[in-house]
């Protein structure tokens, strides 16, 4: 595993800073094939340096249906910073949550992971606000507001509706 050059220090000044979407690195999702992965990745920089690339991307994707199962994938979004994911939300039945090496518990449902200087993203809190609209849309605009992000308007797809 490549070392870490933040703390947990680091991570929770950079989501106070105020920051926005700078552009799009990659966007399939107006790719209409419906056996492929639908993902928008987001150069975010912060209000203070644009002109800085920090690393950080916010990060969202819909991986295809499994066919013949009947289980709709669900979206997930991540912030990831130098190539490591400092949040992520997304959906589980059941998830550990994990604190200072030791299970604290479980989450069910819609759920946050936060990075914690020892156990990384397996720290997990049930998602707060919660959220209603399960979209893909729904959950990079839960996740940029969560995460002090100003994006621009997001199009919404019919293939990322509940």
């Amino acid at each position: 595993m490549a070392t870490v050059h933040f703390t947990e220090y680091d991570v929770r000044q950079l989501l106070e800073a105020r920051k926005f979407s700078f552009r799009v690195k990659y966007d399939s999702t107006q790719n209409k094939n419906s056996d492929s992965e639908k993902r928008i990745d987001y150069d975010i920089r912060r209000r203070d340096m644009p002109a800085k690339d920090l690393g950080l991307r916010l990060c969202a994707r819909v991986a295809p249906s499994a066919p013949g199962v009947g289980v709709k994938s669900t979206p997930g979004v991540a912030l990831q910073w130098k190539g490591r994911i400092i949040r992520k939300v997304d959906h589980a039945t059941r998830h550990d949550s994990i604190r200072n090496g030791v299970s604290v518990g479980h989450i069910e449902g819609w759920h946050e992971h936060i990075w914690t200087d020892q156990d990384e993203g397996r720290y997990i809190v049930a998602a707060d606000p919660p959220i209603r609209n399960a979209s893909l849309k729904g959950l990079i605009q839960w996740a940029a507001k969560k995460w002090n992000i100003e994006l621009e308007e997001i199009a919404e797809e019919p293939l990322f509706r509940s």
